[in-house]
């Protein structure tokens, strides 16, 4: 692997800042152009900690970098050629040292790297020729804006503020850097994202508010309830500058009018309130041009969907708000973090202001019709899904795969397992899937957690040592599906070590039968009723586990991982299985004797075929029943109420890829079109759970499209 990318540029930040939680730094620099025409090729390469913005010449370039472990860095290779102009260019970055525990990125030392080159020959770089300026007109001791990820925005503006991005140093004094030293650097390898500008298509309701000191009913977000607690870097709330949950609150409505206009500007006076519609969920970066008579405070606040016909401020557990405070002036505003939304609300405290020009800028995977697969079938309902599921990966894997763009932007294993099959289905390739599983090879181990396990999302901190053991068994069966989509054999040996150590952690739980029982921490078998019945002894999760281990042995030819995993199988077979369904779990008495339960639920049915524990030749009846009986058209209440229903992550997944396996195509279509239809109608995207009470733009879900052309493709073209 070549790391080497810099000729001359140097890793720096201020001098004292490297522990400050929420500093935005802005580095200007200029470089000369020929006058002639005589171009050549410029390039910028760059690279950072935890993330940056960059505009040249006064408008936006890009946002990165792409995400690498604990101690890596990638470094994207941007062409600029095309956008910089004769005599001198200015280049303006602005970058984000969160300092704090996420699971978003990892929480590495903040620092920026950056170096111009004209033919190779490195014209501009840190360390050498930018000043820096510490950006105070960000607003630093603020909420975080999820349990996952760091802090709201809020900032403190006029119309000089910006000025600095063109050379002109308006209201900040410069600041020293401190050089650092030499990083360790990997590529970017997946394409640079996807930066498009979307604009809402209508003013859906309009209003005024009414302030009251003390609000009814007052919400606390996640973040806000965690504050405080152990393990949570943030600002204490006696610490806050700005709370914007209670000030947002304290504003009620006290008119609104149900609107359905096409808009191009929000003219706002004191306390009122307009709300915009995308049309369906994007995700990126929120904008408008704000121009403002008098003072005024503004606050955006933003969601996938609304409740009360009003903005869901904290849905999916997170904080929706952005906050301005205003000089009189003209600003053109953009929010610094990606979002996601499809609703998008403006609110004046106070002042007057006119807000033009909205727009979200798209920050997704470049997936091109021309370029990729996709399918275009007779069915417009199909095509429906197809298209929010597109939408739905595009969002979620700008360099990583995520869980969701939204509270977390985590990259989690497990989702990755169906994400991995979306993107080689869609694009053909890997480059995604070899940055998310190099992220987990790389680092020596990941403390606090126990010796062989890995995270259950990636980059991150886990400083409370929690962890699914059930993901990393998922990885293992991922890595095998990514052998034979690659061919990767490289990156496959770098695991070994790895995975052998993760079934040596199983070893201490593995009792007299054979199987895993009273595993520790966080037990997870799907998104339902399932995960209520993880102890003593959890039979999907040791399904599972035979699954992993059999993936073992397959990659490194291991034929004792292979005989355990049949042994396994067959131990689950004669302890779960009741004559009618597989049981979920068995409990250790007092007395040292094991009890099966009678706890059974859909998912667990689901898992023993998907795993082979069970095939419709060995359990006809049972399977039967799940074939006509189950689904996500079953009343739950009539049908087999002793059985808890699955939900979308991960049992009706499981079920739609049985109904594959076994050419059940029919009933394939139909689960399809009645889980996903209703989603991909509201929001362009898929979702979480069977229903909006979470994110609705997750990128497992994305699997559909993986499915569709898999089953379907060949048939309708």
């Amino acid at each position: 692997m070549d790391t080497k990318f810099f000729s001359a540029a140097q890793s720096v930040w201020p001098a004292g800042q490297e522990k400050e939680m929420n500093l935005l730094l802005g580095l200007y620099g200029k470089f000369d152009v020929p006058t002639d025409g005589t171009y050549g090729k410029y390039v910028l390469l760059i690279t950072g900690a935890t993330f940056y913005r960059i505009y040249l010449n006064g408008v936006f370039l890009h946002h990165g970098p792409a995400r690498g472990p604990h101690g890596w860095h990638r470094v994207d290779e941007l062409d600029i050629t095309t956008r910089i102009v004769p005599g001198i260019n200015h280049l303006a970055i602005e970058v984000l040292s969160n300092n704090v525990n996420t699971y978003y990125f990892a929480n590495n030392q903040p620092f920026i790297q950056a170096e111009v080159q004209h033919d190779f020959v490195p014209v501009l770089s840190t360390g050498k020729d930018f000043v820096a300026y510490i950006l105070n007109h960000k607003i630093k001791k603020v909420l975080r804006y999820s349990f996952q990820r760091a802090f709201t925005e809020a900032y403190t503006l006029t119309p000089d503020s910006n000025t600095w991005r063109t050379g002109i140093p308006g209201v900040y004094p410069s600041t020293p850097c401190a050089v650092l030293e030499e990083k360790q650097y990997l590529p970017r390898r997946v394409p640079l994202p996807v930066f498009e500008i979307v604009k809402p298509i209508k003013l859906i309701a309009d209003g005024i508010t009414e302030r009251v000191e003390a609000p009814n009913n007052l919400l606390q977000s996640i973040a806000e309830k965690s504050t405080g607690k152990p393990n949570f870097l943030c600002y204490t709330m006696n610490d806050l500058e700005l709370n914007q949950s209670l000030e947002y609150q304290r504003y009620a409505t006290k008119k609104i009018v149900f609107t359905d206009k096409i808009i191009s500007k929000v003219e706002l006076t004191e306390k009122s309130f307009g709300i915009t519609d995308f049309g369906r969920i994007y995700s990126g970066f929120i904008g408008a041009e704000i121009i403002c008579n008098t003072d005024t405070v503004l606050m955006l606040t933003f969601c996938e969907t609304l409740r009360n016909n009003d903005i869901d401020l904290m849905h999916p557990g997170t904080l929706n708000i952005l906050y301005y405070s205003l000089k009189p002036g003209r600003y053109s505003i953009e929010s610094l973090e990606p979002y996601t939304l499809k609703y998008l609300k403006f609110l004046a405290i106070s002042g007057t202001c006119s807000v033009e020009n909205m727009y979200i800028r798209e920050y997704t995977y470049p997936l091109q019709p021309s370029q990729n697969r996709m399918y275009k079938g007779t069915d417009p309902e199909v095509n429906t899904i197809f298209s929010a599921a597109v939408e739905t990966f595009k969002q979620n894997c700008p360099d990583v795969f995520m869980d969701c763009p939204s509270r977390e932007r985590g990259a989690w294993l497990c989702d990755s397992f169906f994400t991995a099959r979306t993107a080689y289905s869609l694009t053909g390739k890997t480059d995604i899937e070899q940055n998310f599983l190099e992220n987990y090879v790389l680092p020596s181990r990941f403390p606090p957690l126990p010796t062989g396990m890995f995270p259950m999302c990636y980059p991150a901190d886990h400083p409370n040592g929690r962890f699914i053991p059930n993901w990393a068994l998922w990885l293992v069966l991922q890595l095998e599906e990514y052998l034979k989509r690659s061919g990767d054999t490289a990156l496959i040996a770098q695991f070994e070590q790895k995975v052998y150590a993760l079934f040596d952690y199983f070893k201490k739980f593995l009792n007299s039968d054979g199987l895993l029982e009273k595993l520790e921490s966080w037990i997870f078998v799907e998104w339902s009723l399932s995960n209520k019945f993880v102890q003593d002894i959890n039979y999907p999760s040791n399904m599972l586990y035979a699954a992993a281990l059999k993936s073992a042995g397959n990659l490194y030819n291991n034929h004792e991982f292979l005989a355990q995993a049949e042994e396994v199988k067959n131990i689950i077979r004669a302890q779960s299985f009741d004559g009618t369904f597989f049981v979920d779990n068995a409990l250790r008495g007092e007395d040292g004797k094991l009890n099966i339960t009678t706890n059974h639920t859909e998912t667990c049915q689901y898992y023993a075929f998907y795993f082979g524990i069970a095939t419709p030749d060995t359990q006809p009846a049972l399977w039967k029943t799940l074939l006509n009986s189950f689904g996500p058209e079953r009343d739950a209440k009539t049908v087999y109420p002793e059985l808890p229903p699955s939900n979308l992550l991960i049992g009706y997944v499981l079920r739609m890829e049985l109904l594959s396996r076994y050419n059940e195509h029919t009933k394939l279509m139909r689960d399809l079109k009645h889980l996903l239809l209703p989603m991909a109608n509201l929001t362009g995207t898929l979702w979480e759970h069977v229903d909006p009470r979470a994110s609705c733009d997750h990128a497992f879900a994305s699997h559909a499209a993986h499915i569709i052309l898999r089953d379907f493709g060949k048939k309708e073209k």
